[in-house]
């Protein structure tokens, strides 16, 4: 199961799935056919955990799911809001 393996912990594995599944039905629900953007920790085969940007498009019977990696721009954030508090200092 990829979810098992994206998301090793099972807590934080069902939160996933619970706020998948509530993306998932407020665009069927809506009538949309795009599944809002979130973002989720995802764990990859090297088990580095990477901030991923997380949509998906309705076709039909499938989804399109897109992937769009964060973690350099997260790392760089967390850079410069360290870099500024120190400056306080």
């Amino acid at each position: 199961d990829w979810y098992a393996l994206a998301y090793p912990d099972p807590d934080n594995r069902e939160r996933v799935r619970v706020s998948w599944d509530a993306s998932l039905t407020r665009a069927i629900d809506s009538g949309s056919t795009m599944i809002e953007a979130k973002e989720y920790l995802i764990t990859c085969r090297n088990l580095q955990v990477r901030t991923m940007l997380v949509s998906g498009t309705l076709l039909g019977d499938s989804i399109l799911i897109t992937f769009v990696d964060l973690s350099e721009r997260k790392r760089q954030e967390i850079q410069e809001d360290f870099n500024a508090r120190r400056n306080e200092i």
